[in-house]
């Protein structure tokens, strides 16, 4: 979802959340931006994505745009590593 505006990423989630079933699950793998601005290095390297339209988001705003999509998170899996992922299931 990071090469993607929110508008963008929500039209994307919602149209695969539209054809889920109740037994059907999504992972999305992700990288959360840290909740405090330790590592200036990688705030850098999001800056930089930004500017391509794209965006990394923070859990709240992942939490956010799932639940645009109708969708909600199941689990977090590796929330403190490089890569996180979440399995969502639809809201039903």
């Amino acid at each position: 979802m990071h090469d993607w505006n929110d508008k963008d990423s929500i039209e994307i989630l919602s149209k695969i959340s539209e054809n889920m079933s109740e037994n059907s699950s999504l992972f999305v793998f992700e990288t959360l931006v840290p909740e405090k601005d330790e590592d200036k290095g990688v705030t850098l390297s999001f800056h930089l994505l930004n500017f391509l339209g794209g965006r990394e988001r923070k859990k709240e705003e992942f939490y956010k745009l799932f639940t645009s999509a109708n969708l909600e998170i199941v689990n977090l899996f590796a929330e403190n590593e490089l890569v996180s992922i979440f399995k969502l299931k639809q809201k039903f």
